[in-house]
């Protein structure tokens, strides 16, 4: 009894803190185009069967197979409609969820040690460690950024899988065969929600293969077999479902750093979120980062640092695997949680939020000590200390969320030479302030600083075609063309967007130039080459390109159709 209503005060002290640090948040803006995935392609306005089927298989920008989350998005608009006061508090309440199942799963982690000991002291640990994890100011971009609430739910499923798991594992033989069942589908269950909500979730069954491997005194042959049989099984269920090959073989086509640059910035990028989790200052968080590319093992000279650092790591591992297994497996656990994101696949080169999942176990390596070497008052004060101090770096992190405009001038200054944070800028002052002049010395700073990035250069065509500098535009559409020559691989948005502004300012020739750099066309592109071939007089040309687009679903083309007809009889 005194157990359970001590459990009841340090989840109610969790949640709190919680949301005294997110308080500042529900009127934060969603950043890039958020709004309308949530408000046209996640719009729930109907609660039946074949309106949630659309919402599960719907493909979306944020992505068809997390259909857990956009569930999530989905019923949050059916509820509360276009305000987004409720998507913030949904986000912090899946964090205080995800917060609570952590300190559960912390608390069985270490009793699985010290199933002797004294309890309270665990539940003591288990509970600071989780207001370490769940008030510190890197999660931010977790909870604040809608978003990625794939995230928060991906990190809830596997702490909850875990749980279970930790529960499997305790079961006694005379255990009723129901009640093992329970645990069974309960960890089944949680595991799936987990892979659907973010392909992160697919670690769980690594993380208990190395849970097996390290912490397990008595590991039998038969207990190894069955879980690697699982992991295989889960593999290929992974590449499948993640389509992981192709993903990495044509990802790179797009991106601006080879796959052993991507590897080798890596080593650099994951100490980096250490030094972030281990020093926390609000000041050195940021949306986007300037992080230089490694080329090879010297340049920069911090490549060979991290190497350095890696390696006396996994030394660290080896030593700890005999002499603190419990250790061993929180560092291990932080690495395996990176493998998704932060090595081969080629994402983005740096995000916080992916260090949601990876330090859920690091708060034991601080909390642990202070609790064996301090006394009892001096440990309160410290850990006091140490939460108000999160806290209050929480709070003023998500100072900087208050409009697009504090978010995009914070990161302008922490990363000045990062052409998205130009890009995603100068597209809000253009879409939401209509701002043409700021916007446009965005784009062009942008550009100036990397005249190859597709994205900034595209937009940069846009502006100077809409200011009227003709001879600017000449200069620019010469260097344009030379740059979607070159490359294997465009992105499809930039595309669409300088065929739309070229078509709109009666450049038939230049747009179908364009739209002839994309190999696979679109209902859209075919939509865009029709209209400009009929205003070539390109008949024939127009008529296939518009039958198509028609046949693929767009309906607009029937419109062109109607015209090409007229001008056809003719």
């Amino acid at each position: 009894m005194q157990s359970t209503l001590l459990n009841f005060l340090f989840l109610f002290i969790i949640a709190l803190t919680i949301a005294l640090s997110y308080s500042n948040t529900l009127n934060s803006p969603f950043v890039f185009d958020d709004d309308q995935i949530f408000y046209n392609e996640l719009k729930l306005t109907e609660l039946s069967l074949e309106s949630l089927k659309k919402i599960i298989f719907k493909e979306t920008k944020v992505s068809k197979t997390r259909f857990i989350p956009n569930l999530s998005f989905a019923f949050t608009y059916y509820f509360f409609g276009p305000n987004i006061k409720y998507y913030h508090l949904g986000n912090i309440l899946i964090h205080i969820l995800a917060s609570f199942a952590l300190f559960f799963l912390l608390k069985e982690f270490l009793l699985f040690f010290n199933s002797s000991c004294n309890t309270l002291k665990y539940s003591l640990i288990a509970f600071i460690s989780t207001l370490i994890w769940s008030l510190h100011p890197i999660n931010t971009n977790v909870v604040t950024y809608t978003v990625q609430r794939m995230t928060s739910l991906a990190a809830l499923f596997i702490f909850l899988s875990l749980i279970f798991y930790l529960k499997l594992k305790q079961l006694m033989p005379a255990d009723s065969f129901k009640r093992k069942l329970s645990f069974f589908l309960l960890f089944i269950i949680s595991t799936l929600f987990a892979i659907f909500s973010k392909q992160i979730g697919a670690l769980i069954l690594i993380f208990i293969l190395v849970f097996e491997i390290i912490l397990l005194k008595n590991v039998t042959k038969r207990n190894l077999i069955f879980i690697l049989s699982l992991c295989f099984i889960f593999i290929l269920v992974g590449l499948f479902y993640t389509n992981i090959w192709n993903i990495i073989v044509n990802g790179y086509e797009t991106r601006e750093f080879s796959l052993v640059e991507r590897i080798f910035t890596q080593t650099r990028v994951v100490l980096h979120y250490l030094s972030l989790w281990f020093f926390p200052n609000a000041e050195r968080l940021t949306l986007f980062y300037d992080f230089k590319l490694s080329q090879n093992l010297l340049y920069p000279i911090t490549t060979l640092v991290s190497f350095l650092f890696w390696f006396l790591l996994f030394s660290l591992i080896v030593y700890l695997n005999k002499k603190n297994k419990k250790y061993c497996f929180i560092i291990t656990f932080f690495l395996v949680a990176h493998l998704i994101e932060s090595t081969i696949i080629p994402l983005e080169i740096i995000f916080e939020h992916r260090m949601y999942v990876p330090s859920a176990f690091l708060g034991i390596i601080i909390t642990e000590p202070l609790i064996s070497f301090f006394s009892r008052r001096s440990f309160v004060i410290v850990s006091l200390f140490l939460i108000l101090f999160l806290s209050f770096g929480t709070y003023t992190r998500n100072t900087h969320w208050k409009s697009n405009i504090t978010l995009w001038e914070d990161a302008l200054d922490k990363a000045p030479k990062n052409n998205r944070i130009y890009n995603n800028y100068g597209v809000y002052l253009l879409n939401e302030r209509n701002d043409f002049e700021r916007a446009s010395i965005l784009f062009k700073l942008g550009y100036d600083s990397n005249p190859h990035d597709i994205t900034i250069a595209s937009n940069h065509l846009i502006t100077t075609l809409m200011s009227n500098n003709h001879s600017l535009f000449e200069s620019l559409w010469k260097d344009y063309k030379t740059l979607i020559k070159d490359k294997k691989k465009l992105p499809y948005e930039p595309i669409i967007n300088v065929s739309a502004a070229l078509i709109s300012f009666e450049r038939y020739e230049e747009a179908l130039y364009v739209i002839s750099r994309i190999k696979k066309k679109d209902s859209t592109l075919l939509l865009f080459s029709g209209h400009a071939y009929r205003m070539l007089g390109d008949y024939h040309l127009a008529l296939s390109d518009l039958q198509e687009s028609l046949r693929l679903g767009n309906r607009r083309a029937k419109g062109e159709l109607h015209e090409l007809y007229i001008l056809m009889d003719h």
